[in-house]
């Protein structure tokens, strides 16, 4: 399998048709997208076409056979927890193979630093140091996305059951599951595979028993 990272803004209409070319499972494209979230992209000197954007992800997932691992990152300045739901939601909606869900590290000399002050972004004082809090959003919701992208990858990334999880579609089906799971288990580690699937079924029988009501 050949790797590639890619702006998925910047391929071409004859890029796009060159990844036809390739064999299913023969090319794994790493998309770096971080956010669609204009004031975060700005603060962190980022241009992006978010149209262009989605539209070439979604041919890549749709027509090629070309694996697409895309990345959002939870923290930026100016991002809020409704914001990230919208830019997850987008992203979702492209069919990614993989979508990794981060949340912004504080590494020494990082151009982010400018922000740190006026964002009022605290970061843990122990490695990674991940960003615990900013102006917009509060620890308690990067805790919520936190556990969110666990789970994410438990349940999606993964792939053990991408069936079973289609009827979760958006930011808030999925914090919706995240919330059952903490709630009644309180572990996000150490899930046998056995368990997931247990977990995932109670969780889509009590949904379904919700929706009838």
């Amino acid at each position: 399998m050949l790797h590639f990272e890619i702006f998925p803004d910047k391929l071409s209409p004859a890029m796009l048709e060159e990844i036809k070319n390739f064999p299913a499972h023969g090319l794994h494209l790493e998309a770096g997208v971080q956010s669609f979230y204009e004031p975060s992209l700005k603060a962190i000197s980022r241009r992006q076409d978010e149209k262009k954007t989605l539209e070439n992800l979604q041919f890549i997932s749709e027509q090629t056979g070309a694996a697409v691992h895309s990345d959002l990152v939870a923290g930026l300045p100016f991002s809020t927890f409704a914001t990230f739901a919208q830019d997850f939601d987008k992203l979702f909606a492209s069919h990614p193979e993989e979508l990794q869900i981060g949340i912004l590290k504080r590494l020494r000399g990082a151009p982010i630093d400018r922000h740190s002050q006026t964002s009022k972004m605290i970061y843990s004082k122990y490695p990674p140091y991940e960003v615990m809090q900013t102006a917009t959003m509060s620890y308690n919701e990067l805790q919520q996305i936190k556990r969110l992208a666990r789970y994410f990858d438990i349940f999606y990334n993964a792939g053990n059951f991408r069936e079973k999880t289609k009827p979760l579609k958006t930011f808030a089906d999925w914090l919706d599951f995240s919330n059952y799971i903490w709630t009644n288990y309180h572990q996000t580690h150490k899930i046998s595979l056995k368990r997931q699937t247990e977990i995932l079924k109670e969780y889509l029988n009590a949904r379904r028993t919700t929706a009838a009501l």
